[in-house]
C-alpha cells in the first residue's frame, strides 16, 4: 500500500473568511501550497470561570506547557495569561516524515476583566496535569453579611 501526501485543509470556522478556503483552492491549481500552513496557526487556551460565595475560580487547559513558559499579571482589573507552548519540529530528519499536523504552537495571551470584588492581592495559581487553576478570592465586603434583627 502506497502513502499518499494528505494535503491538510484548515477547518473553516466562520463563513465569512473565505482566504483560507481561497488557498487551499490556489494551491490545488499551483499544485504548491500558496502561503506557508504555519501562517494561520493560531492558539488560545480555553477556560472556564465559576463562582462560589467565597471565590471566583478560573480553570485553563495548558497541556504541554511548564509552569516556567506561563506570566499572570493583575493590572486595572484585568487578569492577563501569557505564554507560549514550544513546537516541537517535526521534519525529515531520522527518516521521520510529519503527514498531518493539527497541533497548535505558538505565543498566547487571554485576558478576563476581573470585578472590582476580587481582593488581587490575595490571587494564587497551581498548574497540575496541565490545567491551571486560578483563584481569585473576593474581598470580605463583596461576600456580604447577615444583619442581625433587634427585638424591640
Amino acid at each position: 500500500m502506497a502513502i499518499m501526501k494528505y494535503s491538510y485543509r484548515r477547518p473553516v470556522y466562520s463563513m465569512w473568511d473565505p482566504f483560507p478556503d481561497m488557498s487551499n483552492r490556489l494551491s490545488k491549481l499551483l499544485g504548491q501550497p500558496l502561503v506557508d500552513s504555519d501562517d494561520f496557526d493560531q492558539w488560545t487556551p480555553s477556560f472556564n470561570l465559576s463562582e462560589t460565595p467565597d471565590d471566583l475560580n478560573l480553570s485553563v487547559e495548558l497541556p504541554g506547557i511548564s509552569k516556567e513558559d506561563i506570566s499572570i499579571k493583575v493590572e486595572d482589573n484585568i487578569l492577563k495569561l501569557t505564554g507560549e507552548k514550544s513546537s516541537v519540529q517535526g521534519g525529515s530528519e531520522g527518516g521521520q516524515v510529519t503527514h498531518v499536523r493539527e497541533r497548535s504552537f505558538g505565543a498566547f495571551c487571554r485576558a478576563v476583566r476581573l470585578p472590582k470584588t476580587v481582593d488581587a492581592s490575595r490571587i494564587s495559581a497551581e498548574l497540575r496535569n496541565g490545567i491551571l487553576e486560578v483563584t481569585l478570592p473576593k474581598a470580605l465586603e463583596a461576600r456580604g453579611r447577615e444583619i442581625p434583627i433587634k427585638a424591640l
